[in-house]
């Protein structure tokens, strides 16, 4: 950190009515305090505030009439470097004001760390400042005195404090307005926290009102300590609970961003070559030489057929792993020979695609009719690592007999696990929930816990109309969002569109029922990625709809993939005829054990809906009167059998979705570490901590599931089986 500092002064003003204060020049974030000296027994107020308030222990004053004062401190947090003037209503006799301006003092709340006040209510030529107790370093210590005689001239001189630094009288002036007054206003460093002690000033005879004032400095990010142990220090696989201790030297409450991964880079950049031709010199600058080799069915080489050849590059690639990380960034180049085969190494030629961020489109590098160029063409459903096993990546070329030697293909990924307190997850706990938490409380992250939803949203419009729009929401960014919709009309069809929240919707269910009346039709979309907040607005091509909708979060999923693709390990549908008071699908056997299930259904009827056996309840909507509801429910657990039931019988639209939880795997070693901001104070991440590991258990469940840990370490027995 460093001292604030002192900026300008701008033009006293005086009067015996009202009185406008210009501020001096001045930036966005500069602080202002406005001096206002009045008579003791006249209160000073503003009129016109333009964003300043008082200052804590403001006013301070004494006597009365010719023998009194009182000085009253306003402040405000410039927005733009042409903020308007505060008016000072007219205290009675007179009012003096004059505003400073200060730079580097703290971006938010109360600039101040401490202040106090205090009054000399006998004439004398000494007047002292009082103490404040700073609890941080790097304050800028500002105080303002008051004289009540009636002359313009200067009256302070000679600030004595061995605990401040640089001490400054930066205005010093009176008015003889009415029965007259002055400011006086000497600022201080102080370097380490504590108290200031007071400070002395020479000044000419008279009573005075003073207040110190401690500027905070600019905000400092968070750092953060790591309480669980290494496993080099231990020995052992330790706990999947991370503990880590956060402080922010402004006392600000703090939240976490903790990143778990199976390198400690955390962060992956593999490359996968295609060899068409003979052993070459690969130059490589710039990418990583994994030589991982394309071994799906290809030819040895891409020969121009006309004025273009494509290939696809990767047939199966069974070289690419599997993986839960989540692709960011994928690019090509090629590698040709110009003008036919041969060995001839003065005409190959690398041409490198552009990075093609996560999204469905296509780039472009090279000219064609020159040399080779790529076109990196997106999946569909985006880059998954089962896809990258699929790659389709083509070289088309202008020139008759360049043939393609070698193809190279990046894929870049993020860290295995990456996650934010500030969005609703329990796997986060601390002392002082909920969070943010306060500056030196342990924090603990549980690396595996159940997957864990909760119902954000749910409502209808039956207005008649192709659009319904849902109330402002805010769910937390990476988590899987699950928006299901049940909708009627006589030509019913699955919305054409979802928009909001700052997300790609994707669409992974779509069942129509009751078709042999007025047609019913239940649909579910996915989400996943950082969250805008704001409301959904569905959208269908015409006609008349009754829209209900019901939106579920779910965190503890697989964010690899895009738009919560890798979150899905199946989806089923049908349509539950003839009418029945019962409706459900049936998945396949779960992938894993720590997989968990959804549940939509729509139904012609709307009566004593109730959820299936174990399963918790999303949100029911729906009335009978427009033969038509929605029901959403979920499970922590496996259930292959998803179900509800109704009152009466109805037909009925049902989905089952297994969802995919973030799970460790056996016997791995795993790096983790933490970084923290203050949302109320620099809302800047600081650095991140060191990095420490845990292994996984070897036996065939991994890491202990939470809930088992935490009774084994309550009966004090071992953590790996």
């Amino acid at each position: 950190m460093a001292l604030p500092t002192y900026q300008a002064v701008g033009t006293a003003v005086n009067g015996v009515g009202n009185i406008t204060v210009a501020w001096p020049t001045h930036a966005v974030d500069d602080i202002a305090l406005l001096f206002v000296e009045s008579r003791g027994e006249q209160a000073a107020a503003l009129g016109t505030a333009n964003g300043f308030v008082e200052v804590t222990n403001s006013p301070q004053n004494t006597g009365a009439t010719t023998a009194g004062t009182r000085l009253t401190v306003f402040w405000c947090r410039a927005t733009s470097a042409s903020m308007a003037s505060p008016i000072v209503t007219d205290p009675g006799n007179h009012a003096y004001g004059v505003i400073l301006t200060f730079r580097g003092v703290h971006a938010t709340g109360d600039p101040w760390n401490v202040t106090a006040g205090d009054v000399k209510a006998s004439a004398s030529t000494t007047t002292t400042s009082p103490s404040v107790t700073t609890t941080i370093d790097d304050c800028l210590i500002v105080m303002g005195i008051t004289k009540q005689i009636d002359s313009t001239a200067a009256f302070a001189s000679s600030p004595t404090n061995g605990a401040l630094s640089s001490l400054t009288e930066r205005f010093d002036a009176g008015t003889t307005s009415g029965d007259g007054g002055g400011i006086a206003v000497i600022v201080g460093g102080k370097a380490t926290a504590g108290a200031t002690g007071t400070t002395a000033h020479t000044v000419t005879s008279s009573v005075s009102a003073m207040l110190t004032i401690a500027l905070k400095p600019v905000n400092s990010s968070p750092t953060v300590a790591l309480n669980t142990p290494n496993d080099v220090a231990t020995g052992v696989s330790t706990t999947p609970d991370l503990l880590f201790t956060g402080t922010d030297v402004d006392s600000d409450e703090i939240e976490y961003n903790v990143q778990v991964d199976t390198d400690n880079t955390f962060a992956t950049v593999a490359t996968y070559y295609f060899d068409g031709h003979i052993s070459i010199t690969d130059p490589n600058t710039g990418w990583n030489d994994d030589a991982n080799g394309f071994d799906g069915s290809t030819a040895t080489s891409a020969t121009s057929i006309g004025n273009t050849a494509t290939k696809n590059l990767i047939g199966k690639g069974t070289n690419a792993p599997s993986s839960d990380k989540q692709i960011t960034q994928v690019r090509a180049r090629a590698y040709v020979q110009k003008g036919g085969p041969g060995p001839n190494t003065s005409t190959k030629i690398y041409t490198e695609s552009q990075a093609e961020l996560l999204g469905n489109v296509q780039y472009t590098s090279g000219t064609p009719g020159y040399s080779s160029y790529i076109i990196l063409s997106t999946p569909s459903g985006g880059w998954t690592w089962d896809k990258i096993k699929k790659l389709e990546s083509y070289m088309i070329d202008g020139n008759t007999g360049d043939r393609l030697y070698v193809a190279e293909v990046e894929v870049t990924s993020s860290s295995l696990l990456d996650k934010l307190s500030a969005t609703p997850d329990d796997t986060f706990t601390g002392t002082g929930d909920p969070h943010p938490w306060p500056s030196g409380n342990q924090v603990t992250y549980t690396v595996q816990d159940d997957i864990v939803g909760s119902n954000v949203t749910s409502g209808s419009d039956v207005d008649g109309t192709a659009t319904a729009t849902t109330a402002s929401v805010s769910p937390g960014s990476n988590n899987l969002l699950l928006l299901s919709i049940a909708n009627t009309d006589n030509t019913t069809a699955a919305p054409t569109g979802i928009a909001g929240l700052g997300l790609t919707w994707v669409i992974i269910a779509d069942r129509q029922y009751n078709t042999a009346g007025t047609l019913r039709r239940i649909s579910t979309w996915r989400a996943l990625g950082a969250v805008t907040p704001g409301t959904i607005v569905i959208t269908f091509s015409g006609g008349t709809n009754d829209i209900y909708w019901s939106l579920d979060q779910f965190s503890g999923v697989v964010t690899s993939g895009t738009n919560g693709s890798g979150a899905i390990v199946q989806e089923v549908d049908r349509e539950e005829t003839p009418a029945a008071v019962t409706a459900s699908v049936t998945l396949a056997a779960f992938s894993h054990a720590n997989n968990a299930t959804y549940g939509a259904f729509g139904s012609s009827g709307s009566d004593g809906a109730t959820v299936g056996s174990g399963f918790t309840l999303g949100a029911t909507v729906g009335t009978n009167a427009n033969n038509v509801s929605l029901l959403t429910e979920w499970k922590a657990t496996n259930d292959t059998v998803v179900d509800y039931s109704q009152t009466n019988s109805h037909k009925m639209g049902a989905v089952g979705i297994e969802l995919k939880a973030a799970i460790l795997t056996n016997n791995t070693t795993y790096y983790w570490r933490v970084r923290a901001i203050d949302p109320l104070g620099s809302n800047t991440y600081g650095a991140w901590s060191s990095t420490r590991s845990f292994t996984t258990a070897s036996g065939a469940g991994g890491v202990i599931p939470n809930k088992i840990y935490k009774y084994l370490q309550a009966i004090n027995r071992s953590n790996t089986y």
